[in-house]
């Protein structure tokens, strides 16, 4: 069984994502293009993701408010940082 749409098959057997931020979602302040429509197909999909990464410079309140300040739509709960 798939989850469909018009243009993509996701394997149902995927229960989920965990994404890097730095580097692959944006680079130097710059959302990396397509970044953003991938967050949105997964949103669409109710396909749940965490956005992790291992920088400890930063809490995850400020990582989520430049992401959203970079036009990402999305929520400190969904947010995974290194302690």
């Amino acid at each position: 069984m798939k989850i469909e749409d018009q243009q993509h098959e996701v394997p149902v057997a995927i229960k989920g994502f965990l994404i890097d931020i730095d580097g692959v979602l944006y680079v130097e302040k710059r959302p990396i293009q397509g970044s953003m429509d991938a967050l949105r197909y997964l949103q669409k999909l109710n396909i749940p993701f965490l956005l992790v990464t291992n920088t400890t410079r930063r809490s995850r309140f400020s990582l989520l408010n430049n992401l959203q300040r970079l036009g990402f739509k999305v929520d400190l709960e969904q947010i995974f940082s290194a302690p």
